[in-house]
């Protein structure tokens, strides 16, 4: 809390806003909930007892956290390739991994129904699978028809399943998947749920990777194990940069010993003291 709100008057020294990140951010929460607007968005969180207001402001409050630490500790991070040799190097035990595939997805469902139309709209869902398919073969966008068209829950992400090792999916989609090179796809499958066509869109070899494959993923795992040091050395200026009241019974697991708490004479209960004054803190922060 009390870092928090550090780094949202730190946010507002340096100018920092994120009303438009605030709107973008909304709306990738929108398109993954399957919500048509705002209001609709608006009504399923009133609906899981979740004020949409506190939500909003949460989130704004994260997102400018997240710049300013991006901009005044993040920003001052440098990895050098050697570093990132040097721990690949270093770490090929933990880098080794079996084989897997990353898969994308377009589901087609059908009436699970068992009335008169049962036949009818199995036959239909085949049908659409198949004509999608076929534009897939002619160079259509598989994120753009699984958006539109799947009816799967990873419909938002453009059909994204994500990785799988061998042994995790049905031996028969397992035999249709590992055996396609990235970009590939299976033909119309299927399935309980419907017919699916599948998207190799990753297929990782087992052992550790080349460096040069993993080398973005090197260095935001150095980089997060850098950051947070920095962060709490960067946090305990800014206490001492602040005068902190911690209110009785609270307890302020990150403070310095060199922070400066308010004090209130019973001279004036409006005015801090002469030691507080002496000290000239820029800011003053109340918890």
């Amino acid at each position: 809390m009390i870092d928090q709100q550090l780094l949202l008057q730190k946010a507002e020294d340096l100018g920092v806003s994120g009303d438009v990140d605030l709107v973008k951010r909304l709306d990738e929460i929108r398109k993954q909930m399957n919500a048509s607007s705002m209001e609709d968005m608006e009504k399923i969180a009133q609906q899981q007892g979740i004020s949409f207001e506190n939500f909003k402001q949460n989130l704004k409050n994260n997102i400018i956290t997240q710049k300013v630490i991006s901009r005044e500790v993040g920003s001052r991070i440098q990895i050098s390739q050697a570093e990132v040799q040097k721990y690949y190097d270093e770490h090929h035990a933990e880098l080794d991994r079996p084989e897997e595939v990353r898969l994308s997805e377009i589901l087609i469902s059908g009436s699970t129904s068992q009335g008169k139309d049962f036949d009818q709209s199995v036959a239909a869902a085949q049908a659409k699978a198949d004509d999608l398919l076929k534009q897939l073969r002619a160079g259509a966008s598989f994120q753009e028809l699984a958006r539109n068209n799947s009816k799967g829950p990873t419909a938002a992400q453009g059909g994204d399943l994500g990785y799988f090792r061998r042994g995790m999916l049905a031996k028969e989609l397992e035999a249709k998947t590992f055996g396609l090179k990235p970009g590939e796809m299976t033909d119309v499958i299927p399935t309980k749920q419907g017919f699916v066509i599948l998207k190799v869109t990753e297929h990782n070899a087992s052992g550790v990777p080349p460096l040069e494959k993993i080398q973005a993923q090197l260095q935001d795992m150095m980089y997060f194990e850098r950051v947070q040091p920095a962060l709490r050395i960067y946090l305990t200026k800014l206490r001492e940069d602040a005068y902190i009241d911690v209110r009785q019974g609270f307890v302020d697991n990150g403070a310095s010993p060199n922070q400066s708490k308010l004090i209130y004479t019973m001279a004036s209960s409006n005015t801090t003291s002469t030691t507080a004054k002496k000290k000239k803190k820029k800011r003053m922060g109340l918890f």
